[in-house]
């Protein structure tokens, strides 16, 4: 088991061969930075649209969906299949 770890240890922990490539993955990193925290700006803006685009496209889906229940509401009342007062006539079998 020790000698497992051991292993372990030398391949997670950076030799000195390998300074170089950390070194320039910070340089990258430190690059790259500014040009993130600034897209993340820009992410959560375009989050936001989408959210305000979706509850206005729910909105819209509900109000056509009222509009249109109705308007099937009032066809059914002018073809005596719905009463005024919303139950269906009696004897009448909606297929």
């Amino acid at each position: 088991m020790l000698k497992h770890m051991r292993e372990l240890q030398k391949g997670l922990i950076p030799t000195p061969g390998h300074t170089e490539e950390l070194a320039k993955i910070e340089q990258i990193f430190n690059e790259l930075k500014p040009k993130l925290e600034c897209g993340g700006a820009r992410l959560r803006c375009l989050l936001d649209v989408e959210e305000k685009l979706r509850e206005e496209v729910a909105e819209e889906n509900f109000t056509a969906g009222f509009a249109l229940g109705w308007e099937i509401r009032k066809e059914l009342q002018d073809a005596k299949v719905l009463s005024a007062l919303g139950g269906e006539a009696s004897g009448t079998v909606i297929s």
